[in-house]
């Protein structure tokens, strides 16, 4: 091969190769971050859902229950107890409305434009610190306790033996939330002196409307996810699910910017295949960046722009199947647009309504028809 045909070959080669490794280191960071086995631990790793100790949960708020642990024989009528080993596999999950399995939710109305007054739920967690625990953390004066959570909302506050390690609770006099949030992967560090052997006692204090999806507590079993570990030991593997995705969304946005100069350069805007293809590419460029839950920080308000990740999920499959039939049919169908336009009719509709349970109703209506579509466009 000449060195001009391999000038043209090489751009054309280089582009979905790197495209290629950015998808495939991405699916291997995922796999590494669900595998428990494939994560160093230290000492002080404790799975906060992976202790035998029950778990206890009321509705309402009380700082004088900090301290204590409700008796399992005698509990009074207003406190629920739930075994660990009840859970369902791979997760467990303390939800006030999605679950159904907290004190007394009200019903639920399908596509409501009316939300429920917010209330109060108290979470007591009981921990067990070994002496192999509290020896590492005397032996390594370096050592930094950090504590992580799945999927918290809307509003908390989280005590550790008494004291206020972790909050984000913005109430009103009436006792409304004036500052809804979801984060997931909720991570911070406490103070070492905190932790002692023996039995701990992890509380939390939630808030939020008792029959949104939001309300409530994920404990994933991942290792990213409900633990409490040196920070030094699990860092390199945090900053290297960081770069990973920063480096697939830099790949995504070069590819997107690649292929959209094709297309209005080379190919004279006539064959659209390379503009959906840069669209796509800018689309899970997105998708990564959003994978490092930077929105949750910068959005004032969690509803504010609904779910910016899912709005881009959805549209990302309906540009997906544009490809598709450009390439194998060479042109777009009526359906293609259809779901376009249901997509962008529902984002119109978020913006307008003020009732976040209709807007997590309305996902679940854009993720059966998505599924359908799908079907559609592969078959």
């Amino acid at each position: 091969m000449n060195r001009a045909k391999l000038r043209q070959a090489l751009p054309r080669t280089l582009v979905p190769l790197l495209y290629i490794t950015g998808i495939a280191l991405l699916v291997i960071n995922f796999y590494h971050a669900r595998n428990p086995n494939l994560r160093p631990r230290s000492p002080m790793y404790l799975d906060i859902m992976g202790t035998p100790s029950p778990v206890f949960v009321r509705q309402g708020f009380n700082p004088g229950e900090l301290l204590v642990i409700p008796d399992p024989d005698a509990l009074p009528q207003t406190w629920i107890r739930y075994m660990d080993e009840a859970a369902p596999l791979g997760h467990v999950y303390f939800l006030i409305g999605g679950g159904n399995n907290l004190p007394n939710p009200p019903r639920r109305r399908f596509l409501s434009f009316r939300p429920h007054p917010d209330e109060e739920y108290t979470f007591i967690f009981p921990l067990e610190i070994g002496s192999q625990a509290v020896s590492y953390l005397h032996e390594n004066p370096n050592a930094a306790p950090y504590m992580s959570f799945g999927v918290i909302g809307e509003n908390w506050e989280i005590y550790l033996n008494g004291t206020l390690v972790n909050a984000h609770f913005h109430l009103d006099e009436a006792g409304q939330i004036t500052d809804r949030r979801s984060r997931w992967n909720l991570g911070f560090h406490i103070d070492r002196n905190l932790l002692s052997e023996g039995t701990n006692i992890l509380a939390i204090r939630l808030a939020g409307d008792p029959v949104s999806n939001t309300t409530g507590i994920y404990f994933y079993s991942s290792l990213t996810l409900g633990f409490l570990e040196d920070y030094n030991v699990i860092q390199p593997f945090m900053e290297r699910s960081v770069v990973i995705n920063i480096a697939l969304a830099a790949a995504s946005a070069f590819a997107g910017l690649y292929f959209l100069m094709i297309f209005i350069f080379l190919k004279k805007r006539k064959e659209l295949y390379y503009l959906c293809f840069s669209i796509l590419s800018f689309m899970i460029s997105f998708h990564s960046f959003s994978s490092l839950h930077l929105l949750d920080a910068i959005l004032p308000d969690y509803y504010t722009f609904p779910m910016p990740s899912m709005l881009n999920m959805y549209l990302l499959i309906g540009v997906a199947g544009m490809f598709v039939e450009l390439i194998c049919r060479n042109k777009i169908s009526i359906p293609t647009w259809g779901f376009l336009g249901f997509i962008l009719a529902m984002w119109v509709t978020w913006q307008l309504s003020d009732s976040y349970l209709f807007i997590e109703d309305s996902f679940s209506v854009c993720l059966y028809v998505m599924m359908v579509y799908a079907v559609y466009v592969v078959f």
